[in-house]
């Protein structure tokens, strides 16, 4: 389950740039030759109709926020720790692409695009009764998506407890029957939400996902160019449907 500040993102980004989740990130740069990872997410809710940028940056292994980010040559902020922006309705559009740029004084580092698939909506009744077994979800196709995460949050009683997810290429998935189940016998009593999200790039979790992405099936690191390597994502997620759990 998603878990907002258990644990600072930073963290987070820095793992995915160090141990590049199922790439190599160890920088290519050699003698004084500075080098940079990089982690960009840019997320898009259809619903609340809103969009967050999330970025870290790593300079020669260490966390760097005083380079000059813009994304569609709008300035992202910094704390100490990362680069973020929130957008509101209309501002970041689905299907569209913005020209992410990073750069050091006068060097530049990144100059790419993050592209949104379209949207995506997962077919069925909004909310549904758990009747025992696998529970089937299909969801419509996102133009331009490189694929899709089927992912579930547990109710918030059970918040201390993971959901399901899945990278898949198809438009149906099924939750397993575990997920809503604390053991053999008992079940995990409550709401779980169901959320399908179409992505491009390579995902990593972020603030504004709110469930894990999950290891098993991330696509590798996409930047590895020069002296700058990471991952840079876009994610569009559905208005998500729920399921209602009872003894």
């Amino acid at each position: 389950m998603k878990k907002i500040f258990k644990i600072s993102w930073i963290i987070v980004a820095a793992t995915v740039l160090m141990t590049g989740c199922g790439g190599d990130l160890t920088n290519p740069g050699s003698g004084d030759e500075d080098s940079y990872t990089v982690a960009a997410v840019l997320t898009k809710s259809l619903e609340t109709d809103s969009a967050f940028i999330e970025i870290s940056l790593l300079k020669n292994n260490q966390v760097f926020t005083e380079a000059n980010v813009t994304l569609a040559s709008i300035e992202i902020s910094s704390n100490t720790v990362r680069y973020y922006r929130a957008y509101g309705p209309d501002t970041i559009l689905v299907g569209n692409s913005y020209q992410l740029q990073i750069s050091d004084s006068t060097t530049q580092i990144l100059s790419t695009n993050i592209t949104l698939p379209g949207s995506v909506t997962i077919n069925g009744p909004d909310i549904r009764n758990y009747t025992g077994g696998a529970e089937a979800v299909a969801w419509s196709g996102s133009s331009g998506s490189s694929g899709y995460i089927l992912a579930t949050t547990p109710p918030a009683a059970f918040s201390d407890l993971d959901g399901y997810g899945e990278f898949t290429g198809n438009l149906s998935g099924s939750i397993p029957s575990e997920t809503f189940m604390l053991n053999l016998t008992d079940r995990i009593v409550g709401t779980h939400m169901i959320y399908v999200a179409a992505y491009t790039g390579a995902p990593f979790d972020g603030d504004a996902i709110p469930f894990d992405i999950p290891a098993t099936g991330r696509p590798a690191n996409n930047i590895t160019t020069g002296d700058v390597t990471g991952r840079v994502a876009g994610i569009v997620i559905s208005s998500p449907d729920s399921i209602i759990v009872t003894n």
